[in-house]
């Protein structure tokens, strides 16, 4: 221990110094070896003078590791009884070397799961390396001769003739109805009525009349667009009825109703003419349609073998 503590100590030293002259050039050598020669045996004595025992905790010359080295002429050490003397203190080393190696148990081969794997080995080997026994049957086959058949196929290609493009187009109308007409409106009123009576273009119904006729109906066979009236005017017998307004006019959001507000009443049932006109406009819808065909030329080739559809694009 202590000579490996010295040697630490020298290597010390020689790393402090080395350093100083590398690199440098003449001059600098020079002077660093003036100053080694100046050192002289300082090293030397301070190395002499250290004490291993002052400077490392629990120090000793005799460790008790140093019965394990016997020196580097012998070629092994024996540490049989040593380590056997070691494993008298420790519990578990004891332990793994007494048991290392030994059967705790045995495998019991009439056991019947052991006996079915058993014979599963055996048969997976039977039937891999061709082995019949009484459950693996590895006859031999008989195998026919094979009689090869050939047979001759000749194909032509006829020339190849240039691509052309044609188109069809499929024209449809976009129609819509447009309606004008008049209508002549004839509404009943009860005696001592007051308030709002409705008449519908569309249908002919009334509400809160006595009884009324329409001279034609708004008739549309599509959905309606638009719908507009204009009131010509509103009589009675002759003379205009001054206490009748119009409350509501028809459009195709209420489908053509008509609304008339009574603000007098009367102690007879008498009758309103009441002359319009109408205007309704049906949504668009597909009419007539036709196709302008460009591709008759080439679809009279088509039938001869001469020419087929390669693509169509929509």
């Amino acid at each position: 221990m202590f000579r490996v503590c010295l040697s630490q100590v020298v290597f010390m030293l020689s790393v402090s110094v080395s350093p100083l002259g590398a690199n440098q050039t003449a001059t600098d050598f020079s002077k660093y070896k003036d100053f080694a020669n100046s050192l002289k045996s300082s090293p030397l004595n301070a190395m002499k003078q250290f004490n291993p025992g002052a400077n490392f905790k629990d120090y000793t010359e005799t460790p008790t590791q140093s019965a394990y080295y016997t020196g580097i002429d012998v070629e092994k050490s024996n540490l049989a009884s040593a380590s056997a003397e070691a494993l008298k203190q420790d519990v578990g080393g004891k332990t793994v070397v007494d048991n290392f190696g030994k059967n705790r148990f045995e495998i019991n081969k009439d056991n019947p799961a052991i006996q079915q794997a058993m014979r599963i080995e055996a048969e997976s080997y039977a039937i891999t390396h061709g082995i019949s026994n009484e459950n693996v049957h590895c006859e031999a086959h008989s195998t026919f001769p094979c009689t090869p058949t050939f047979r001759q196929e000749t194909c032509s290609q006829s020339r190849q003739l240039p691509e052309q493009q044609c188109s069809k187009k499929r024209v449809v109308s976009v129609e819509s109805e447009n309606i004008t007409q008049s209508i002549a409106v004839v509404v009943w009123v009860h005696k001592n009525f007051k308030g709002y009576i409705t008449v519908n273009l569309v249908t002919g119904q009334m509400t809160n009349a006595l009884s009324g006729s329409l001279s034609s109906r708004i008739t549309l066979h599509h959905a309606c667009s638009a719908l507009s009236v204009g009131i010509q005017s509103i009589y009675n017998n002759g003379d205009r009825a001054t206490w009748v307004s119009v409350a509501g006019l028809p459009n195709c959001q209420n489908n053509g109703l008509l609304t008339l507000n009574i603000t007098k009443s009367f102690k007879r049932d008498y009758p309103l003419q009441i002359a319009l006109t109408a205007q309704a406009v049906s949504s668009a819808y597909e009419g007539a349609e036709h196709w302008d065909n460009d591709c008759a030329p080439l679809e009279a080739k088509k039938g001869e073998g001469f020419c087929h559809i390669k693509e169509e694009v929509s």
